[in-house]
């Protein structure tokens, strides 16, 4: 019976170097062998992950990508979207104007680019690991009038500005409109309302008629969860955040330095 194997990448297949352990390498490729469907699920966009799974050799039969917190599944052989969960540019507005108005930073993204209005101390650090393309606009208002996967608010100093943001979030309307979610101890992400990782794991499932009992979900982090709980497998890495390992059905000797994920690979491959 074919399975899906569903990996995060910063944390879980990556090591803090952010590269890839041989052993991770070989047991993505003994998994593929034997049949069985993979996908990266990732935070990052889909230009950027793209950049990542080519050194996995990913461009193949049933190799998947789910970018963006699980907005957007791609099929990386036959090279097209599957699946596309967005947020109206009038709500994507609105929400980046209210956290520049906290003093936060925050951006957002189209299929190809960051979006955002200033060159920032947090945007340079961010993007010395994404690595992304930059489109500046004078102002928020200057978005066009199309759909957007999520925004990104970043505090690397003061992380309780972000603490306060969701709080006040959750109490007001606007939670009808998104999912909002730590993604690392500095980045508070918000997504369209039931559309994270889970979502997206679960429509790539569904278009693979791959039962949920044959998926296995590994990651590390909060952003993490919504895919950990729906798989039929949900694992968490031994370096993963409390957050995941409570709702993990296993929990990984190794950590993302020591191959985490090839343990995972070999305990259930078959």
């Amino acid at each position: 019976m074919s399975k899906l194997f569903c990996f995060d990448l910063d944390g879980t297949l990556l090591c803090d170097d952010k590269s890839i352990t041989s052993e991770n390498k070989n047991a993505l490729k003994e998994a593929q062998k034997a049949g069985h469907s993979i996908a990266i699920v990732t935070g990052r966009s889909m230009r950027g992950s793209r950049m990542i799974v080519q050194e996995l050799n990913m461009k193949a039969p049933n190799c998947y990508l789910i970018s963006f917190q699980g907005n957007v599944v791609y099929d990386l052989y036959n090279e097209n979207i599957i699946y596309d969960a967005g947020v109206s540019a009038a709500n994507i507005i609105s929400l980046l104007k209210d956290l520049n108005k906290e003093g936060i930073y925050a951006q957002t993204f189209d299929y190809g680019h960051i979006i955002t209005t200033a060159q920032t101390p947090e945007l340079k650090r961010y993007n010395k690991i994404a690595k992304e393309d930059i489109t500046f606009i004078s102002s928020w208002d200057d978005l066009t009038n199309q759909t957007y996967p999520k925004v990104i608010a970043i505090e690397y100093k003061d992380t309780n500005k972000l603490y306060k943001f969701q709080e006040d979030f959750f109490s007001s309307s606007r939670k009808e409109e998104f999912d909002c979610f730590f993604s690392s101890p500095y980045f508070l992400e918000f997504c369209k309302k039931d559309s994270n990782k889970g979502y997206g794991v679960k429509a790539l499932a569904e278009h693979l008629q791959i039962p949920k009992e044959d998926v296995i979900a590994v990651g590390d982090e909060r952003n993490d969860v919504s895919m950990i709980q729906y798989a039929g497998i949900g694992c968490a890495m031994a370096n993963a955040h409390k957050e995941a390992k409570a709702v993990a059905d296993y929990i990984t000797s190794n950590n993302n330095n020591y191959s985490g994920v090839a343990e995972i690979i070999q305990k259930y491959l078959f």
